[in-house]
């Protein structure tokens, strides 16, 4: 069993030594760092992966209520499958939030050098995964943008989820605990300078990230932005609908699919063609010429489904992908499918780790299956969608010029997504 890891309320910039860039976002940086033991050599030293906001770049774009949201969740969670905050400060012009680290690399990764998982090994990170969920769900709160980049395997072998940008509280004690996280929690971050801290240990405004805010009276307003991943995404939420947890359940059953095929199951040339391919996917069509769509989409060209689609896997695959939202099973429902027949789900992370094994799909020199897929966010959310492949960076709407340009998180940017609000007005949704 994977022990808990230690939480570090006053650690110090000056603690850690820092490494090589973990990943990159539109307004943090995430890099890999030690904790200084002096009674330990370096490398026994303590691993991290510390996520550094630019609270100036956020303030620029209007992003603090999405960072607040962020670490409120991340101190509200807790569960062995969950990269976990263990400290939090501020330091210069930075807001240093330090995770447990994954020296494993994520899913995608292995995902990409191996092609796929056998079915043992998919029901053991699945297994993980799906508890993970359960948890977040449990907690009142919906993930929002679970794919292989965001699945972290440990050095025992083991699954976290990470990147909580995109969760958000679903019920009402959930968004009663975020509201009494307080407004601010970035500027009321402790200083994170030893030599600060050294005249100002009384200081009332230097609080660890996880102690309880001060509650604002008035009701926060919701910033309205959606984050998640294209690929990933179920037809409602493409389509305007609000995130719930049956938009995970559709999400956790794209990364089963693409852990036995090493593919992503809707994926197309660009953003485009794969939002239209999510609101027009439908597994129950059939086709009298060319057969079902089902039987169509479990034997791709480069896949065999013989070989890597079981019946079971195949049978929940298909409920998970259900197109209406109220027709996928919730997360407990899905611990006691015939998949996971035999497997104690809930008691994987006391036990040693399966090792993951290649499935029998071979790795596929496909830049649109290997190439990682960054998230995107949807400002302000959309109510009806359409697509257009117009190249523009506004959007012009009856009452004018809407600067809508995008914020960008690696190095893709893909074609414009127009939706359209209840006030007709045209918005752009571009990759992050």
């Amino acid at each position: 069993m994977a022990e808990s890891p230690v939480l570090l309320p006053s650690l110090k910039f000056h603690d850690l030594v820092f490494g090589h860039v973990l990943g990159t976002g539109a307004f943090s940086t995430v890099k890999y760092a030690r904790r200084i033991k002096k009674d330990r050599t370096r490398s026994n030293w303590p691993e991290y992966a510390v996520k550094i906001v630019s609270t100036q770049k956020i303030e620029e774009l209007g992003y603090e209520k999405s960072i607040n949201r962020e670490i409120a969740t991340l101190c509200t969670l807790s569960h062995p499958s969950i990269a976990r905050l263990i400290s939090s400060f501020r330091f210069k012009d930075g807001a240093y939030l330090v995770l447990e680290y994954a020296s494993g690399g994520d899913l995608h990764t292995l995902l990409k050098k191996n092609g796929s998982l056998d079915e043992i090994s998919t029901k053991f990170v699945c297994g993980e995964v799906l508890v993970a969920l359960g948890s977040i769900h449990d907690a009142g709160f919906v993930f929002g943008d679970l794919k292989p980049e965001n699945i972290l395997i440990t050095e025992s072998g083991h699954i976290k989820i990470t990147d909580f940008g995109g969760c958000r509280p679903v019920t009402k004690a959930a968004k009663e605990m975020i509201k009494k996280s307080g407004k601010n929690i970035i500027q009321q971050l402790r200083d994170g300078d030893w030599r600060e801290n050294k005249n100002k240990l009384e200081d009332k405004l230097d609080i660890d990230a996880c102690d309880e805010g001060k509650e604002e009276e008035e009701e926060e307003d919701d910033d309205k932005r959606i984050e998640g991943t294209t690929a990933y995404l179920p037809p409602e939420v493409v389509a305007g609908g609000v995130p719930t947890t049956a938009a995970d359940v559709w999400a956790f059953g794209c990364v089963l699919y693409q852990c036995l095929s090493g593919r992503p199951p809707i994926l197309e040339e660009n953003e485009t063609l794969t939002m239209r391919k999510i609101v027009t996917f439908d597994l129950t069509a059939n086709d009298s010429e060319n057969g079902s769509e089902e039987d169509a989409f479990f034997a791709s060209s480069s896949i065999s489904s013989f070989s890597t689609f079981g019946p079971e896997s195949r049978a929940l695959i298909r409920r998970l992908l259900s197109r209406n939202p109220n027709d996928r099973p919730s997360v407990p429902m899905v611990t006691e499918d015939s998949f996971f027949s035999g497997m104690d789900v809930y008691g994987l992370h006391r036990k040693a780790a399966h090792p993951l094994d290649v499935g029998s799909v071979a790795p596929v020199a496909d830049a649109r299956w290997s190439r990682r897929q960054f998230s995107s966010i949807w400002a302000p959310q959309p109510q009806s969608y359409h697509i257009d492949p117009l190249d523009t960076s506004n959007v012009v709407s009856s009452n004018g010029v809407i600067d809508n340009r995008p914020i960008m998180e690696g190095d893709e940017i893909e074609v414009l997504f127009l939706t359209t609000n209840k006030l007709s007005v045209l918005n752009k949704i571009s990759e992050l």
